[in-house]
């Protein structure tokens, strides 16, 4: 695992940590939490992979993790969501 990749998975690590405290506050939809904690739980099995240094696995993971971020990413880029809030006032 590369360095940059490495710092890149902890990044989304630690957002997808605070968007966990943003669902908890109430202030989030039930299918943005739902799209937030899938994406957590794709990172996370990415995770063990390259730590297992599993590169195939972390490979096939990739496309299902891009998918995730992608459906989090538009729960919180919709300008009329009551979501769009936190891209405005980050934790």
């Amino acid at each position: 695992m590369a360095f940059g990749d490495a710092a890149l998975l902890i990044s989304w690590d630690l957002l997808t940590q605070k968007l966990r405290v943003f669902i908890r506050t109430g202030k989030m939809d039930a299918d943005a939490g739902k799209a937030t904690e899938d994406l957590r739980e794709d990172l996370e099995e990415l995770r063990d992979a390259l730590l297992a240094v599993d590169v195939l696995k972390a490979k096939e993971l990739l496309p299902k993790v891009e998918a995730a971020y992608r459906k989090c990413r538009d729960s919180y880029c919709d300008p009329d969501s009551p979501n769009s809030a936190f891209l405005e006032n980050p934790i």
